[in-house]
Formats: C-alpha cells, sequence, structure tokens
C-alpha cells in the first residue's frame, strides 16, 4: 500500500459529487453498492443518498484512479485496489468479484482531531463518570488498552478519546497503516512520533520506536497475524501499549490473539495476553427507533495472571461499573502508580502539579 499518493485534493477536485459527501465532519463512511449509495453518520444510521450523477461509470472511474494511485489495474484479475489519503481510507471491489454484478466501493473516513471530546462523551452516554475516571486513570497508570467490538463501534475514536489524556511530557510513538489516530492533533503539543507501516512490515517502525525511547506506543488496529505479533513483541517490553481490534466480547481478547496466532503454543500466547495486556473496552452500538445511533461501552474487563492462573475479570457488565469485582491486588497497584483512588475525577489536581 503506497500511503498518500492519492490526496484528498485529488478527490475534490476530479470527483466534486463525491467529496460533497465527504466534507462534512460527522460523516464516517460512504459506501456503494449494489448500485447504491450510502451515507453514514456519527450519530444516525446509513442513509441512501438519491444522486443521478453518482452512476455505476461514476464510480469505475473513481476507482480506476484509486487503482491508479497504487499501481493496480483494477481488473478481474488485478480486483482490489486499497489507498489511503490523509484522512481516507477506500477500498474498490470489481465488479467481476461481485455477485451483483457491480462495483463495491467503501470510503471511511478518519478525523484529524477528537470526534468527542469528555464532556460531549459524557453527555451522549458513553459510559458512567465513575467509568470515565477508572479508564483515565488507567492510563495514567501505564497500563495497557484495548479497544475491542464490531465495525463502526466506535472503537478508534475510543481509543483517541482515551490516548488524549497521556501526560504531554511522555513520548508516544503511533505505529499504523492507515493514518487515523493523528495523535499530535488529539494531544496537542505532546512530544510523539507518526511511523508507518509499509508492505504489512511491523517489525521495522517497532524496531524504530524501541530505538528511540518511546514512553508508550499506540498501534493502528489488530487484524492478523502480523500486527498481533508486534503487539505482543512490544508489550512483552512492558511498555504500555494501546490499540483496536474486533471481538464481540472483552474477555475474548486473549483468544482472538490465539486464533490470530493458530499453529503456535496456544497456552504460552494465552499466557502472554493476560500478563502483558491489563485492560479491554468493548464498545457497542444501540439504535433508536428515530434512527438514532448510540455508542456506549457496554464491557471493561481486567486481565492478570497470578501464579500459574490466567484471570479475565469483567467490571463493566452491559454498561454498568462494579467497582467491588476490581481484584485487590490490580486495585493496589494501579492506585500505587497513581497515588490517588482510581474512581475519582483528579484532573484539577494533576494540572496544579504539571
Amino acid at each position: 500500500m503506497n500511503t498518500f499518493k492519492l490526496k484528498d485534493e485529488d478527490i475534490q477536485k476530479k470527483f466534486p459529487d463525491i467529496w460533497k459527501y465527504l466534507e462534512d465532519e460527522d460523516v464516517t463512511d460512504l459506501d456503494f453498492n449494489c448500485g447504491n449509495v450510502w451515507r453514514s453518520t456519527v450519530a444516525e444510521i446509513p442513509e441512501k443518498i438519491k444522486d443521478s450523477v453518482l452512476t455505476e461509470g461514476y464510480w469505475e472511474n473513481f476507482s480506476a484512479l484509486v487503482g491508479k494511485s497504487v499501481n493496480c489495474n483494477f481488473n478481474p484479475t488485478d480486483h482490489t485496489a486499497m489507498a489511503d489519503t490523509e484522512t481516507l481510507r477506500i477500498t474498490c471491489l470489481h465488479k467481476s468479484q461481485s455477485k451483483s454484478g457491480t462495483t463495491n466501493v467503501n470510503i471511511r473516513k478518519s478525523h484529524g482531531g477528537l470526534r468527542i471530546d469528555r464532556e460531549f462523551a459524557l453527555s451522549q452516554g458513553l459510559c458512567s463518570e465513575e467509568t470515565m475516571n477508572m479508564l483515565e486513570n488507567c492510563v495514567r497508570a501505564n497500563l495497557s488498552l484495548v479497544f475491542c467490538g464490531l465495525p463502526s463501534a466506535g472503537k478508534t475514536e475510543g481509543m483517541k478519546l482515551f490516548a488524549s489524556v497521556i501526560p504531554k511530557h511522555e513520548k508516544v510513538i503511533t505505529i499504523e497503516d492507515v493514518a487515523e489516530i493523528h495523535y499530535p492533533l488529539i494531544n496537542k503539543g505532546a512530544s510523539c512520533a507518526e511511523l508507518m507501516v509499509v508492505n504489512r512490515d511491523y517489525r521495522t517502525p517497532l524496531e524504530t520506536a524501541l530505538r528511540m525511547n518511546a514512553r508508550r506506543i499506540i498501534m493502528g488496529e489488530i487484524r492478523g497475524e502480523r500486527d498481533m505479533e508486534a503487539f505482543l513483541e512490544c508489550a512483552s517490553n512492558g511498555i504500555p501499549i494501546m490499540t483496536t481490534t474486533h471481538t464481540g466480547d472483552a474477555r475474548l481478547f486473549p483468544d482472538r490473539g490465539v486464533n490470530m496466532l493458530s499453529g503456535r503454543d496456544a497456552d504460552k500466547i494465552a499466557n502472554s495476553l493476560h500478563s502483558y495486556v491489563n485492560v479491554s473496552v468493548l464498545l457497542k452500538i444501540k439504535t433508536s427507533k428515530d434512527g438514532k445511533i448510540k455508542r456506549y461501552i457496554d464491557q471493561i474487563c481486567f486481565f492478570n495472571r497470578e501464579g500459574n492462573q490466567n484471570n479475565a475479570i469483567l467490571v463493566v457488565e452491559d454498561g454498568k461499573l462494579y467497582k467491588d469485582r476490581v481484584a485487590e491486588n490490580i486495585r493496589k497497584k494501579i492506585e500505587n502508580e497513581l497515588g490517588y483512588d482510581m474512581f475519582k475525577d483528579y484532573r484539577g489536581e494533576i494540572n496544579n502539579e504539571e
């Protein structure tokens, strides 16, 4: 994947009838499938767009541009074109691969800054204030967090929200194959470096990050074997890490890792993930009768390994926080690092100290 050979301005100039549906900051996706155009936004269910200009031929021309930008012929043999711009992740599938006989295009839009800040998240019911405090304090206590959920659940935006509380003096290095995190914009003025993955090679940027004295690493989405290998190598070095992945239950992240690394020692992988990953957060979507979307934290799971026992402790279930479920050794670890109660909002005291 040749990142940024295609630019936002290329689409804006050459395909203005597509660009106009991407301009709004609340847009998350634009899809063309089965001859229809769908636009998704942060707060509402996908809307079917009626636009006589956006024909099959228009999208085929667009796909040809995307293919050209990444040296893809976009034909029945070379049938998938994937490219990124500064804010867009584009996937085009040739009509020969579609049962409907039409080209399929998905355009995912990332937001440079934070779509949601603390106040907005609380007002929209992302979680309770105590849950918000707990997760922010887990970040401040240098724990490693994984944000889980199905597509469009808000994993990346959730991760960005909590990454924004990392102290600015702590050097953060982001490693991703698609530019979605934009750490300098979510934590302005913070110490950071942004590294891109080329040809699915995570080892090179990871080695670079370790040489650059990273205090924390934020990885793009874990999708497969190479990603999980890099994640485990990073976490085993003791550097706090944040990332996202697809799973439907916060407790199942270790199982997800074992599946990705199939053919290897499953017990060893599970033991490592329970040792090096501290928290998994599951985000879900609710849709109301009027078509409004609510994203919320459904589960939060703490992992630890004591002796020969792997533990997965669900402290948030169905959106409700159960403080008494937090194991004493986990709470002590967090509060010894922080110097205060893990469920309290100490932003004022922290700001005064800084």
